[in-house]
């Protein structure tokens, strides 16, 4: 530095340092340099936050306090150690506004600083930032219930105003369920209720799938370990459920009053020859107090003392993930979203679809690691869809 500038510097320095208390932005001062070229003034710091900070908060004092002492009113660039670029007085003009922005309320700031960013976006020839969002890569939703759109009967942060926005998007939704103990028109009552928008045709069941497997296959009478959900669905479809008639198969669904003398009975048909079916093989469901047995248990005692393999119609098997998937064309884009690895997402692999995990947990499968059933992407709720 020239004697001439580091007299103009020093008397600078004086007049900024009286402004400032932190010790840290004393220190940046004073390994700080004046470097004079014609009308060109260039301050050097030792870092970039130095640079960045002198520009954000005195680029004006600094400009001022130079015309006081020399007279002189020249274009001035701050610049950190090491580095050619420059910030000059239009682009200080930028970081004074981007200081107003941030004085703003935090919803009208983020708003400007979106536009911003899309902005730059746009400029690098990168799609709209609705385009960039994981929502906009699916034409088609396949939601788990409880855990994703609601526990018990509260409806999860982010829910209601997600599925909406879906809607808006022209997005097909559909809810798919493990649940043998309700209906369609009961599940699209509750989420009404919790104010998501839902018919009985965009709800699956496992009662109402597995009623329908029965149907197509030609199953005429049938033993069930059910409540009165699944006789519902049955004689919707025309299937019969005589306990005294002919028995071609013994359904798997649940009902807490189910006795063991019951799934002796159920054994006997299936010795007999009837096939063993089941609406799921949840071993257990949530609980008050903790996890609860479910059919899957019921459905292992069967299977241990018949020795029959079942057939099941529910998560992780494929056959509910068809069946909602009906009439919808196989070239769409198509997603599942569940809160559990071992039904939500090996249902969707074993049915070839991506999947999405709600979860602010690390994924335990409780499988080796080469088996695990990984999932597309793993968000802590659906909000995260539209980020």
């Amino acid at each position: 530095m020239k004697k001439q500038e580091s007299s103009i510097w020093e008397q600078v320095l004086v007049k900024i340092r009286a402004e400032i208390s932190e010790p840290s932005f004393q220190t940046w001062f004073t390994h700080t340099q004046l470097e004079i070229n014609d009308s060109n003034w260039t301050i050097q710091t030792p870092n970039v936050f130095a640079s960045d900070w002198l520009t954000n908060q005195y680029h004006n004092l600094i400009k001022e306090t130079i015309y006081a002492v020399s007279g002189e009113t020249p274009e001035i660039k701050i610049v950190h150690a090491g580095s050619k670029e420059a910030i000059s007085d239009s682009e200080a003009d930028i970081y004074v506004i981007l200081r107003q922005i941030d004085r703003l309320p935090e919803q009208k700031r983020e708003a400007l600083y979106g536009m911003i960013q899309e902005r730059r976006a746009a400029e690098r020839g990168q799609p709209p930032k609705e385009e960039r969002m994981p929502f906009a890569k699916y034409d088609v939703f396949l939601f788990d219930l409880d855990g994703v759109i609601y526990v018990g009967n509260r409806a999860l942060p982010g829910s209601v105003e997600s599925l909406a926005r879906l809607r808006e998007q022209g997005k097909t939704i559909r809810f798919i369920t493990n649940n043998p103990c309700t209906t369609r028109e009961r599940v699209a009552k509750k989420l009404k209720r919790l104010g998501v928008e839902a018919t009985e045709t965009e709800v699956v069941t496992s009662a109402w799938a597995t009623a329908r497997y029965l149907q197509q296959e030609g199953y005429a009478n049938v033993f069930l370990l059910s409540d009165e959900h699944l006789e519902w669905e049955c004689e919707q479809v025309g299937v019969g459920t005589d306990e005294n008639g002919e028995i071609e198969a013994v359904v798997v669904g649940w009902d807490g009053s189910i006795t063991f003398a019951d799934i002796q009975r159920a054994a006997g048909f299936i010795y007999r020859g009837a096939r063993l079916i089941a609406t799921n093989a949840d071993v257990t469901f949530p609980g008050a107090d903790g996890p609860l047995p479910a059919v899957g248990v019921m459905l292992e005692t069967l299977r241990m003392s018949t020795k029959v393999e079942p057939i099941i119609i529910g998560k992780p098997y494929p056959q509910m993930v068809e069946k909602a998937l009906e009439g919808i064309s196989p070239d769409v884009r198509t997603v599942m979203i569940g809160d559990n690895p071992d039904t939500d997402i090996a249902g969707a692999f074993n049915a070839g679809l991506p999947a999405i995990l709600i979860s602010d947990k690390p994924a335990d499968l409780g499988l080796n690691e080469e088996e695990v059933y990984k999932p597309t992407a793993r968000m802590v709720n659906l909000l995260e869809l539209f980020r």
